[in-house]
């Protein structure tokens, strides 16, 4: 399996699970382009180090970056995660469609019903939010999720 196998099996997944109330994207970073190109796309808003997957829903957004085994994050990937953890955005490195799974339970944007996993409205992530008084579910130091 390629990365980019497993990047079309994680979207098609996410969208399964969560496509009911959530946007699930990908940024078309990668690749190699002339300079000229390279600039104007910069120019336009694309961020180096943009991770594979972006999840988003009603002030909610998380990110996920995907490698295969013993695949590293290049500097622009590391900077990019590290400036979601200053903001306390949802950032995770996933190798398998297992950890994804991992990482949208630990969200609390799914939960698991039987031998699915749902979808957790926005809607009713605020209101359990506001109900415990927290700013939000994800703590940016909990660590790497293991398979």
């Amino acid at each position: 399996m390629s990365e980019a196998d497993l990047q079309r099996a994680a979207v098609e997944w996410l969208r399964l699970v969560l496509g009911r109330h959530y946007l699930i994207g990908h940024s078309a970073n990668e690749g190699k382009r002339s300079r000229t190109a390279g600039g104007i796309l910069k120019a336009q808003g694309m961020q180096p180090g943009t991770p594979d997957i972006t999840i988003t829903g009603r002030r909610f957004a998380a990110y996920i970056e995907l490698k295969m085994p013993g695949r590293k994050l290049s500097p622009t990937q590391e900077a990019f995660r590290d400036e979601c953890g200053r903001k306390g955005v949802p950032w995770h490195l996933c190798y398998s469609l297992g950890q994804i799974e991992q990482f949208v339970l630990l969200l609390g944007i799914a939960k698991r019903r039987g031998s699915a996993l749902r979808a957790v409205p926005p809607d009713r992530l605020r209101e359990v939010d506001r109900a415990t008084d927290t700013p939000g579910r994800y703590q940016p130091d909990l660590g790497p999720v293991v398979p």
